[in-house]
């Protein structure tokens, strides 16, 4: 064989490219390695005179690299023959595949990856798992077959086998719902409820376009689908089961589960591809699609429904093995999906993504980095409108996430053992401040992925640079010092001199974070994780993931059971990126990315410690893995509430009026009246969302306190039909409330429900006049800063420095007797410091005092908001008479806030 090569390979004027390798065999010897024919099926041709005569087709040397066996004996060379097609005469490399049929060789070959840009290697079925063990390079670039070609047939009907199991227990992991799949909803009704709504809402408008964005709910406000996920790319699933007569409540319930089942098959089918074996897909996707988060979480359909990311990954594996479009395609198409379905998801992957490009495709600029980049860029202009819609509609609500709203929805480290109490293994009492900080992973998962940690090549590289050993010794003194200092702030504040040097140290965050740091870039020049980046290794990259989106949940300032003990995490960097700076407000929710690194990690640390264990042996640990992985995420007692029945409205209501279910503001009546608006399709005054929208945060208390003026500012907008349970209603209050409205008429409805219609009313009176200039100002007599008051920044504000308890004076002195129309007052974006009740009063001298106006200030600000609420601008106006000074006289009380004053202004005609 050796012989017939030899003319090729000194062939005069061509590069021949010699692709070497020792491929190491213990006490036996290598079958010999077959040859291809030039079709594209890459048959294999083992009969020696077609090996001949492939050989004689071959025009090209450079098409034929040798590889070095060593054996006892000593080295012994043979040819491994590269696929080609052949256009016009020339030679032109394809995809070049190797096989061979020993796992040890096998092993050895998988190096062709790296040093001779090998991209398929195809390995016989019967030693797929020890060539997986032995391989160093990544595993999405061995492709398992028989003798001949793989075949898909039973691929895909372990795919189905697959798909069955994990929807039997799905199905007997919610067992409960059984007879009751129409009629109830697993956990709770509250998200699950919101997410049945937006599924139905979805199905039957045009999503992104016109009224689609206003939805039902928070009436009179617009908007409203902006305060949540849309979840707009779950619609495949539901809509055509709403489309078929199915409830909502059917359609979440096989939204849900369904999720289940997709989320496990995604990460089956990722592992599978990176590892060949679907015992790894097993693995990775019942931790992925059944870990404990997903219970904790199980109310949150929108965190759930993550299946697009893992195919996402997919197609990026499978472009880099052979730079083909449709892969790329396939990523952005998978990754857009991603994002209509959970656009946490789209934000929260994108670093993950990036982290990939760099990774694994590093060594192709533009056909790698470039290309993933420029998908990633179109399939952002891809959804652009919809973020962009997002954004202009918080924007004109003024809304956006603070620091400390972030902070606080960031996980502990102690997190990572937190989960909710209805899991049936861990029963430790959960250490998290709220909900969003349970992202407790499991136990057996963990161990699993951190055992294939242990694994390493023999012959990985463990040498560092002269330089870089200088450095990371430099750096590692560092590290030593700091965490000594940090020890020491923990015994208490000290300091010590050095001549004329002095060092002290009093806090134990800012020594901690630097010792944190020298420990970072420790890592990431250890020869390990310099060996593992060289090579492309698949599992650091997903061990590596797993860590960082983990340090990620933590947050901007990470803390330990409550205590700073970072002063800024990785977090705070993202939050330097559009979108993650005050629009997401959960880092926790991260943990799902870990999940999905951790799964497919452990899936290949499977592959690593069973390769070489008989079949028995790997089916057994395969099992007990696969049960131990089950019975970390199972629960017993996951509670499954019936939704609640549609409201028929009484005869004539007009189809122009909104619904008004009191009382407003509990979580549990808000997110049924919205649910029931499924049934009679009006607007409705309630509403539940992950933002409250400003004009909701005066309108809440102001109807609570029992204000009419918050009634009267709804009627401008349309008749108000108000529904009052009487169950919530036992001493009859809020139906005296309705009943004392102007206009209100009782109407006969469903029995347990009383039924008042508010008439629309007409337009609130303008405040005529120009703003007149103000002189002083005196709060309970004492003279009051005006600056803040005046100086037409909402930003800036006046407050009292206690709660309001009724009696509160503020008397303006204007600069002269001017007609005074009207006041205004602006709370900026503190609306809950409203005045509750605000007399005004008018005099000339400051001593004779005439009331000419009285009344609540809800109604007055909730119109404001709506209007504009960055300046919530709330107007009163009064007869036309002549003034110079004006007193406004605060007369109801508030346990919590105090007055609040951002901008003050009078109104009226010049001076007389």
């Amino acid at each position: 064989m050796r012989q017939a090569l030899e003319p090729f390979r000194k062939s005069p004027g061509v590069l021949f490219q010699r692709a070497t390798q020792v491929v190491e065999e213990r006490a036996f010897d290598l079958e010999p390695a077959a040859l291809f024919a030039l079709d594209p099926k890459h048959l294999p041709i083992h009969d020696p005179a077609n090996q001949r005569t492939a050989l004689a087709q071959r025009t090209d040397p450079q098409l034929v690299p040798e590889l070095h066996t060593k054996l006892a004996g000593g080295v012994r060379r043979r040819p491994i023959l590269l696929n080609a097609d052949l256009e016009a005469g020339k030679p032109r490399m394809r995809r070049p595949i190797l096989e061979a049929n020993h796992p040890h060789a096998i092993g050895k070959l998988a190096n062709f990856h790296h040093l001779h840009r090998i991209e398929n290697v195809q390995l016989p079925q019967r030693v797929g798992r020890q060539a997986a063990q032995l391989n160093r390079f990544n595993p999405d670039h061995v492709q398992y077959h028989d003798a001949a070609i793989m075949s898909t047939q039973t691929d895909a009907r372990r795919f189905g086998l697959a798909a069955l199991a994990y929807t039997g227990l799905v199905l007997l992991l919610f067992h409960d719902l059984f007879g009751r799949f129409s009629t109830a909803v697993p956990h709770d009704l509250g998200d699950p409820l919101l997410s049945a709504w937006i599924l139905w809402w979805n199905a039957y408008r045009v999503p992104f376009l016109g009224s689609w964005w206003d939805g039902l709910s928070f009436f009179p406000g617009t908007g409203s689908l902006a305060l949540s996920d849309h979840r707009v790319g779950l619609a495949l699933i539901a809509s055509p089961i709403l489309w078929m007569g199915g409830t909502p409540a059917l359609a979440y319930n096989i939204t849900l589960l369904a999720s289940f089942v997709l989320c496990a098959l995604a990460a089956h089918a990722l592992a599978w591809t990176l590892t060949g074996s679907h015992a790894a897909g097993a693995v990775s996707g019942l931790i992925f699609g059944f870990n404990p988060f997903r219970i904790s979480h199980i109310a949150h359909l929108e965190l759930l429904a993550v299946f697009w990311l893992p195919l996402a990954l997919l197609a990026l594996h499978r472009y880099v093995a052979g730079y083909e479009r449709r892969w790329l395609f396939a990523f952005a198409a998978c990754w857009a999906l991603q994002g209509l379905s959970s656009g946490y998801y789209l934000f929260y992957s994108a670093p993950l993504v990036g982290l990939w490009a760099i990774w694994f495709a590093r060594g192709e600029p533009w056909r790698g980095i470039g290309a993933i980049l420029l998908a990633c860029v179109a399939t952002v202009l891809a959804l652009l409108p919809v973020l962009l819609g997002y954004r202009a509609i918080q924007e004109q609500l003024n809304l956006s996430r603070s620091f400390a709203e972030i902070e606080s929805f960031s996980a502990d480290i102690t997190g990572i053992l937190s989960a909710t109490p209805i899991m049936a293994l861990w029963r430790v009492p959960s250490l998290a401040a709220n909900g969003e900080g349970e992202i407790y992973i499991g136990i057996f998962a963990p161990l699993l992925a951190a055992a294939g940690c242990l694994w390493r090549p023999r012959d990985s590289s463990s040498a560092v640079g002269r330089r870089l050993h200088t450095v990371r010794l430099g750096v590692a003194v560092v590290c030593v010092v700091y965490t000594l200092i940090a020890v020491g702030t923990l015994l208490g504040s000290w300091s010590l001199n050095i001549g004329p040097l002095k060092i002290s140290a009093s806090q134990t965050v800012q020594p901690l974070s630097i010792a944190v740091f020298c420990l970072a870039i420790l890592g990431v020049t250890s020869p390990g994780f310099v060996d593992a980046f060289r090579r492309r290794s698949i599992f650091a990259f997903y061990a590596v993931a797993a860590l960082t989106t983990w340090l990620f949940t933590l947050g901007p300032r990470p803390r330990l059971l409550g205590e700073l003990v970072i002063y800024r995490g990785p977090y705070a960097l993202l939050m330097l990126v559009p979108g993650f700076d005050e629009r997401l407000r959960v880092p926790a929710r991260f943990v799902m990315i870990t999940i999905l690194a951790v799964a497919v990690a452990a899936g290949i640390a499977l592959i690593r410690a069973t390769a070489s264990a008989p079949r028995p042996k790997r089916l057994a640990v395969t099992i007990l893995a696969l049960l131990a992985i089950t019975a970390d995420s199972w629960t017993f007692s996951c509670p499954m509430p019936a939704v609640p029945p549609f409201l028929p409205l009484p005869d004539g209501v007009p189809d122009s009026a909104a619904v008004l279910e009191l009382p407003l503001g509990n979580v549990g009546p808000d997110i049924a009246a919205v649910y029931r608006s499924i049934g009679h399709g009006h607007p409705v005054v309630n509403g539940y969302s992950g933002y409250d929208p400003p004009h909701y945060r005066v309108l809440r208390p102001g109807i609570a306190e029992r204000d009419g003026s918050a009634l009267t500012t709804l009627t401008r907008f349309a008749p108000i039909l108000i529904a009052i349970a009487e169950e919530n209603d036992r001493d009859g209050g809020l139906a005296g409330f309705a009943a004392e409205q102007p206009g209100a008429v009782r109407l006969a409805g469903a029995a347990g429900y009383t039924f008042y219609l508010l008439p629309q009313s007409g337009v609130a009176a303008e405040v005529d006049g120009q703003s007149l200039p103000i002189r002083n100002a005196t709060f309970e007599g004492a003279p009051l800063d005006l600056k803040p008051l005046t100086d037409g920044n909402p930003d800036t504000a006046w407050s009292t420095s206690k709660p309001q308890d009724g009696g509160e004076e503020l008397v303006l002195e204007l600069d002269d007797v001017h007609q005074v129309t009207g006041v205004s007052l602006s709370t900026g974006p503190l609306f809950e410091g409203f005045p509750r009740w605000l007399a005004v009063a008018a005099s000339i001298d400051g001593i004779r005092w005439e009331e000419v106006w009285s009344g609540g200030m809800a109604g007055p600000v909730v119109e404001a908001i709506l209007k504009d609420p960055r300046t919530a601008d709330g107007r009163i106006a009064f007869a036309s008479r002549p003034a110079r000074y004006l007193r406004l006289r605060q007369l109801r009380a508030h346990t919590q806030t105090g007055w609040v004053i951002a901008e003050l202004k009078a109104y009226g005609s010049a001076a007389r």
